[in-house]
């Protein structure tokens, strides 16, 4: 059920975020195999990841369904935060960003997108309050 409702909110961030035709594929995960994908994609960064988020390349073929287009592919780590709903959605907001071109690793990049995710928080507890609980 998780991951219909994960779905479901991620076609609100996209339209909340202007990009109505997108959507991404969404991958919960363990803690174990974020560690483990982690090491193997970004073998000089030592933290624990709470998302990964790999965009498909501008000249990839990607698939699309129903008219959309795919941006990318999330890995949300389900055992850190698969208890409260709305830390998977804000997570999914913050994978979403990176997939739009979004970084943080710059002090104004991260207040910029700091802002970005509060704003589209707030959007998506209006029009989904029931899935963001």
């Amino acid at each position: 059920m998780t991951e219909k409702k994960l779905y479901a909110v991620s076609r609100a961030i996209f339209s909340v975020l202007g990009e109505k035709e997108m959507y991404c594929d969404i991958c919960l995960v363990s803690e174990k195999e974020m560690v483990r994908l982690e090491k193997f994609f970004f073998p000089d960064k030592k933290r624990e990841p709470n998302v990964l988020a790999f965009p498909i390349p501008k000249d990839f073929p990607a698939p699309s369904y129903r008219g959309w287009n795919m941006v990318g592919e999330i890995y949300l780590n389900r055992d850190r935060y698969g208890k409260e709903f709305s830390h998977l959605v804000f997570l999914l907001i913050h994978g979403i960003l990176h997939l739009l071109g979004y970084r943080h690793e710059r002090k104004r990049d991260m207040m910029i997108m700091e802002d970005m995710e509060r704003s589209v928080m707030e959007k998506i507890k209006k029009r989904l309050p029931t899935l963001c609980v």
